[in-house]
């Protein structure tokens, strides 16, 4: 027993003055692969470019609604876009490419970083992180909703942190619906660039099939149908300031708009930015034709205490038959509390309850109402 105990020591003893065996080598960091491409502001492919370069920051502010600090400019926007393995989100949703734009020099720069394999993603994210730190303020399409709770996700999921949080947001699908839904049945991003830019695409990839193409990609290896997304991607991004510009031009002469819509749009802007003066502009440029619009200037003019120009525009909403009972009634509340007049809004109220029997509406709640108010102004009376 001594004997096996004393062979065991000595083979402890023999593995003891073994030397060591090294470490296993660290393996090298997966990266993405990365697309660079510039656009000098001065050359045709750059110049549509250098005009969105110039935008005063006051405007796009309006346009999107929000606040940006005194000094920003164009140069500190960072447009961005994702192409992704699924269009719904979830959990196992991933960006595979991601591009952005954005100012540097005298070039409009494009960078697309593209994932070959999921284990650079890590390395994408950082890359995406430290852009949007060198910029104050994002820009996207639907990146509010979509784009960037995707990255900020992701990056959790690989222990980052994009840093873009309190990041001023512009997104574009939001200014594009505040200008142009009253005109466009839709609104994506293929539509803007039809009615807005005037660019139809020649031989683009449906944005609905690029999942599946990436998906293929990583069966095949083969790099020719991701170049087409690539490329998507790519206008996607660049299409984008050019959107931006042509928004702001809306605002700039509203009046001048080929479509009252768009004229309309304009003003209601303006008037939930506070701007009154201007929101009267669109509004006085397209009364004669739209019913919104002089039932919005009419409110206008009432809340300034212009209450003869009001009563104008309702007596004309009377004539034109528009508005339905709105023009009475807010006259009738004039005549009423205002001038005190309680025979004149009595003679209003009637009027109006006998426009709506004609129309057949003898028994609608507005009647009801209209009853109400002729009961009480008797009472006064």
């Amino acid at each position: 027993m001594i004997a096996n105990l004393k062979a065991k020591l000595d083979a402890l003893g023999q593995m003891r003055r073994q030397e060591p065996s090294p470490p296993p080598s660290k393996p090298e960091e997966a990266v993405c692969r990365v697309y660079r491409q510039e656009y000098p502001l001065d050359k045709e492919e750059g110049r549509a470019l250098g005009r969105a370069l110039r935008l005063p920051m006051e405007e796009v502010s309006v346009l999107c609604r929000t606040p940006l600090a005194q000094d920003t400019a164009m140069r500190d926007v960072l447009f961005l876009d994702t192409e992704t393995t699924g269009l719904a989100g979830g959990s196992g949703v991933l960006a595979f490419l991601v591009g952005l734009g954005y100012y540097e020099d005298d070039c409009f720069v494009m960078e697309q970083f593209f994932l070959e394999d999921y284990d650079g993603e890590a390395d994408m994210l950082q890359r995406v992180g430290a852009a949007a730190a060198r910029h104050k303020v994002l820009a996207s399409f639907n990146g509010k909703t979509f784009d960037l709770p995707l990255l900020q996700s992701r990056a959790i999921m690989n222990r980052q942190r994009l840093k873009v949080e309190d990041m001023p947001h512009l997104d574009l699908l939001h200014a594009c619906r505040r200008l142009l839904r009253r005109r466009l049945t839709r609104c994506n991003f293929t539509s803007i660039e039809e009615e807005l830019l005037d660019i139809t695409r020649v031989d683009d990839v449906p944005g609905s099939q690029i999942p599946a193409m990436y998906f293929d990609y990583l069966q095949s290896r083969d790099m020719a149908s991701m170049e087409q997304v690539i490329r998507h991607n790519r206008l996607d991004v660049i299409h984008m300031p050019l959107m931006l510009e042509e928004l702001c031009a809306m605002l700039r002469d509203p009046e001048g708009l080929d479509y009252c819509e768009d004229t309309l749009s304009c003003g209601i802007l303006f008037e939930r930015n506070g701007d009154l003066e201007k929101a009267s502009v669109c509004y006085t440029a397209i009364a004669a034709r739209d019913t919104e619009a002089i039932t919005r200037l009419s409110l206008i003019r009432k809340r300034a205490g212009d209450y003869d120009g009001a009563l104008e525009l309702w007596r004309q909403m009377v004539r034109r038959g528009i508005g339905g009972a709105f023009a009475y009634v807010e006259a009738a509340k004039v005549y009423e509390h205002v001038y005190r007049d309680p025979a004149k809004a009595l003679r209003v109220t009637e009027a109006c309850m006998r426009r709506l029997r004609e129309l057949g509406l003898g028994r609608s709640d507005t009647m009801a109402e209209l009853e109400h108010r002729r009961s009480r102004l008797l009472r006064k009376i």
